[in-house]
């Protein structure tokens, strides 16, 4: 039996067949990869919940096909950028204007950012506490109590 024709994917840019994919309905005829149209879902939520009323669907929805096409930025790579710099750089969410147009410019601290995370995990992979804290015997040592000067005595206060 022959394959159906190709369908593309309109988060992606990627054509495939429905047959060996798995894959949503958008809409009426449109087809998209499962992966993407769930990561979608997700970048949406997430900036639902960064910019709260300021959150503009639309715009979104345009920077993203922009930053896909133009900028060659997959979707997850958005979505990862968007939590690190929100939620692991804590920056504010007040110049946003209701969109998603910082991730071109922090996309390569983002890459950095994975990069060193990836290798650290790599150094310390099967390795435990206990290797870096050692065996040796703590040695507690107690504060000094801090010692007190004495109150100055004013001398026409004596009668």
């Amino acid at each position: 039996m022959a394959k159906q024709s190709q369908v593309k994917c309109p988060y992606c840019g990627q054509t495939f067949y429905r047959e060996d994919v798995e894959f949503e309905v958008i809409g009426g005829r449109r087809y998209a990869h499962k992966e993407c149209y769930e990561t979608d879902k997700k970048i949406h939520e997430f900036m639902k919940h960064v910019l709260g009323v300021s959150y503009l669907e639309t715009k979104i929805e345009k920077q993203i096909r922009n930053m896909v096409i133009k900028d060659g930025i997959s979707i997850t790579g958005i979505l990862n950028c968007l939590i690190y710099w929100y939620e692991i750089k804590q920056s504010s969410a007040e110049q946003a204007n209701g969109g998603i147009g910082i991730v071109p410019y922090v996309y390569a601290e983002y890459l950095t950012y994975q990069k060193n995370q990836y290798e650290n995990s790599q150094l310390n992979k099967g390795k435990t506490i206990q290797d870096y804290v050692g065996n040796e015997p703590v040695e507690i040592i107690a504060k000094p109590t801090p010692i007190r000067k004495p109150r100055h005595i004013k001398f026409y206060e004596l009668h």
